[in-house]
């Protein structure tokens, strides 16, 4: 195996922006004060996360003919991709899809004066082989029978939850990789991790290794990391921006090899080669433009399930984060102002306004229309929105607008979050 360490080359860049640094400050007595090349090196420090970890419990009914599966914190899944519930008898390595009855319970939140906020819920029941149900605001259950397999539920060892992009596969290796939540089948919650027919293999997944030298150079986000635990089966780590006021999110970019090869680490889950041991990534490496890092207030690495694309929005199992540091946030564009008025032939006042971030349903900011149908929110940070309108006494959205704050330079080449104004109408 062909294992070199990047950490030097990081720890070089680094020792040359300091040296250059130096530079800058001292006297040629030839050319005159020296100039620092190329963008500062900000070192950040990523520390392990506390993942919301994808999970599941099992429970079986007296006459073991039936399984419920209730799941939980299930990342969102790239196009391409879904969950499948398998049964496996590992002694005689037969598996049979978990088909039966998905019942998806979605809660809503939203606005209806300024104080207070009303929970929706909705429930949908089908008949399913996968699940394409995902995020934190959604209750997935699965209810398998006999009848549903068209077999015995007792005559199968485990049951094991796989990301897939190949549905209704369940051809099984007996050393490989297969799925990443599983459990023997009786009531209990399921681990989290690789599953395996050769036991010897399963590996349960834990935050483990380090992060050494991550840095912002310039709008550039670099970090190598070493002693990862490989990804569940279906994952992959991927690098996120987060903004928790505007709920806005960047994707960064996946994990490679270290240069110069910078080969991609997407397969780390199921395949072999230079820097992979058995259970671990050796080492790690990320580069990627950041478009805007000063947008952003956190940065983490997830567990990302792959597909044929990227995920809508970054997973709940973070593995590292870190706080963008205040030399890039500070940068920031002062909070902007929404300003609008509500027209119809309803009552103006009291309607209830509220944002969300442009293709979110969580609320931001909530006002309330006076007596002239006017309202102004302030404090709106730098972003892409979405303005809702819900009339007085009722909890139906009845118009919306899409918005985006930008960022206006002052005189003092300061910045501020523009001013804007929206009508919105009453049926």
């Amino acid at each position: 195996m062909r294992i070199f360490s990047h950490r030097s080359r990081v720890a070089a860049i680094g020792l040359t922006a300091i040296v250059l640094g130096a530079l800058a400050c001292s006297q040629d007595d030839i050319s005159g004060p020296a100039s620092q090349i190329g963008p500062p090196l900000l070192d950040i420090e990523l520390q392990p996360a506390t993942p919301a970890n994808p999970s599941a419990n099992v429970a079986l009914n007296a006459a073991r003919d039936t399984m419920v599966i209730r799941f939980a914190n299930l990342p969102p899944l790239p196009s391409g991709t879904v969950y499948q519930v398998v049964l496996v008898d590992s002694a005689s390595n037969s598996a049979v899809v978990g088909s039966g009855q998905l019942v998806v319970t979605t809660l809503q939140n939203r606005p209806l004066t300024r104080d207070s906020v009303l929970t929706d819920t909705t429930a949908d029941t089908t008949a399913a082989t996968v699940i394409d149900a995902w995020g934190g605001n959604r209750q997935v259950e699965l209810t398998i029978t006999d009848a549903d397999i068209g077999g015995s539920i007792a005559a199968y060892s485990h049951v094991v939850v796989v990301a897939t992009t190949t549905p209704g596969n369940t051809t099984i290796g007996a050393d490989e990789p297969f799925g990443f939540l599983s459990r023997r089948i009786s009531s209990g919650n399921l681990t989290f991790g690789t599953w395996s027919l050769n036991s010897a293999v399963r590996q349960p997944w834990v935050i483990t290794g380090s992060s050494t030298n991550a840095a912002f150079w310039g709008d550039e986000f670099i970090a190598n990391f070493e002693r990862i635990l490989r990804p569940p089966h279906g994952f992959q780590y991927v690098a996120w921006m987060i903004d928790s006021r505007t709920d806005i999110q960047q994707r960064i970019g996946g994990l490679t090899t270290p240069p110069p090869d910078r080969r991609s680490l997407v397969n780390a889950d199921v395949e072999d080669g230079t820097f992979l041991t058995d259970v671990a990534i050796v080492e790690g490496y990320i580069r990627a433009a950041v478009e805007s890092p000063d947008n952003y207030q956190r940065l983490v690495i997830t567990l990302e399930p792959k597909g044929s694309g990227p995920a809508p929005r970054a997973s709940t199992a973070e593995v590292f984060a870190a706080n963008i540091p205040t030399s890039i946030s500070s940068r920031h564009a002062a909070p902007g102002r929404l300003a609008g008025q509500v027209t119809g032939s309803g009552r103006l006042d009291s309607n209830t306004v509220f944002l969300t971030g442009r293709g979110q349903t969580s609320p931001v900011l909530v006002n309330i229309t006076d007596a002239s149908g006017k309202f102004l929110i302030r404090t709106v940070p730098v972003g892409d929105y979405t303005v809702n309108l819900i009339p007085f006494g009722g909890t139906t959205i009845v118009d919306t607008e899409d918005i985006t704050i930008t960022a206006v330079e002052r005189p003092d080449g300061s910045f501020a979050g523009d001013s804007v104004f929206v009508t919105l109408n009453l049926p």
